[in-house]
């Protein structure tokens, strides 16, 4: 799937990712990258709202784990977050990239094995969000996809 492609699949089925301005802007098996707008997503005190970053972050890893799973035999949609936490580092006053990676080496390859063996496998993974080239803020999440066996 493209970047495009898959911010229009967001859009369309994770509404709150159209609201954010969220857009994929690089996507492989190996990491993805989403852009977002300061404006949509401003607080009280004129930086980005917390929960906007952590959505962003969220939506970055789903982004790089669609596109394994995709990779791995064009797999369903039936991705979902099972665990996630963040810290915020610094403030984020003005539009900011967040970037997702597999937290483990082979991380990767051992969801597709588990896939093939079990039907469903878990996936860590983790996201820097960057604004004005500063880290903000770190994630972390493990993402599980539960089809059926030889899905």
């Amino acid at each position: 799937m493209t970047p495009e492609e898959i911010t229009r699949h967001f859009h369309l089925k994770i509404p709150i990712s159209r609201e954010m301005g969220l857009r994929v802007t690089e996507v492989s098996s190996k990491h993805a990258v989403v852009a977002v707008p300061l404006a949509p997503n401003i607080n009280h005190v004129q930086t980005v709202f917390g929960g906007s970053l952590y959505a962003a972050a969220a939506l970055s890893c789903y982004a790089l784990f669609q596109a394994l799973s995709r990779e791995a035999g064009g797999l369903s949609d039936e991705l979902v977050i099972q665990e996630g936490g963040i810290r915020y580092l610094a403030p984020v006053d003005a539009d900011f990239t967040v970037r997702a990676e597999m937290a483990e080496e082979k991380g990767g390859e051992k969801f597709i094995e588990a896939l093939q063996r079990y039907g469903k496998a878990r996936m860590k993974l983790k996201a820097t969000v960057i604004c004005k080239g500063r880290t903000c803020a770190e994630f972390s999440g493990v993402y599980v996809f539960k089809g059926s066996k030889g899905s």
